[in-house]
C-alpha cells in the first residue's frame, strides 16, 4: 500500500469515545505521577500516534509506561480483577518480568475481557525493588488514568 502512494483515511473513522482519538500522556497528570519518586511529569516520552507514553524516574530505577491496546485479552494465572473509577481492570503482578506490575483498564465502562475484543489502557510500573510495592503504585496510577476515561 505504501508503494502506491498516500494511504486512504479509515472510513468511517473511529467512534468519538475511541482511544484512537486520545493521547496517552494526557491520562496521567503531575499529581497522579507523584506516587513514583523522581518522575518529572513535564518530560514524558510520547510514542507512535501518541498512543503510548513513558516516564522515567530521575532518582531511581522506577519507570511508568502507559499504552493503548485493542483486541482480545487473555488473563494470566496470577491476575486479579478490580474496579477503577467505574471501569473493569485486571492487576497482573510480575506480568512483564521481575519488578513489574501491569494493570489493564477496559476503556469503556461496562465492557470486559468476556465481551470479546476491547480497547484497553495498559499501565506498567517497572524497575521495582523489594519493598517498592509495584502493584500498589501501578493500581493507583491506573485509577487516575481510568478516571480520565469516558464513564470514569
Amino acid at each position: 500500500m505504501l508503494g502506491r502512494g498516500v494511504l486512504p483515511r479509515r472510513s468511517p473513522g473511529p467512534p468519538a469515545d475511541s482511544l484512537a482519538r486520545r493521547e496517552a500522556c494526557g491520562l496521567l497528570d503531575a499529581r497522579a505521577l507523584e506516587v513514583v519518586p523522581g518522575i518529572d511529569a513535564r518530560d514524558p516520552d510520547a510514542g507512535f500516534g501518541r498512543w503510548a507514553c513513558d516516564w522515567t524516574s530521575t532518582t531511581g530505577p522506577l519507570g511508568v509506561g502507559l499504552r493503548f491496546d485493542q483486541g482480545f485479552f487473555s488473563l494470566p494465572e496470577n491476575s486479579r480483577f478490580t474496579r477503577l473509577s467505574g471501569h473493569d481492570a485486571v492487576v497482573m503482578p510480575g506480568y512483564e518480568g521481575e519488578g513489574t506490575c501491569a494493570v489493564e483498564v477496559f476503556a469503556h465502562a461496562g465492557r470486559s475481557h468476556a465481551d470479546g475484543p476491547t480497547e484497553r489502557v495498559r499501565l506498567v510500573l517497572s524497575g521495582a525493588r523489594a519493598g517498592d510495592r509495584p502493584c500498589e503504585r501501578a493500581t493507583a496510577l491506573a485509577e487516575s488514568a481510568a478516571a480520565a476515561l469516558p464513564g470514569g
